[in-house]
């Protein structure tokens, strides 16, 4: 059995159709659709203390969303009741 016997043998196997091995395609599609998810945003990072951090945590659980996005919205809240000059 040569090289590209196996490789075929391999890409047609059971097992990797379960883990999808042979599927590069798939991988770029869900990357594509993360990044288009937090299209227009800066990745940036700060530090919180432990109990912000935790809050953040448990209301991102109650909502249903992501720290990011609870993040986001206080900060806007902030900056809305205290604008910058």
């Amino acid at each position: 059995m040569n090289l590209n016997e196996r490789e075929q043998k391999r890409a047609n196997s059971p097992v990797s159709a379960m883990i999808g091995v042979n599927k590069p395609e798939k991988a770029e599609k869900e990357k594509k659709q993360k990044k288009g998810e937090k299209e227009g945003l800066i990745q940036r990072g700060y530090y919180l203390t432990p109990g912000v951090a935790a809050q953040v945590k448990i209301n991102a659980a109650m909502t249903g969303r992501r720290d990011y996005q609870v993040v986001q919205e206080a900060l806007e809240l902030y900056f809305k009741n205290n604008p910058t000059e």
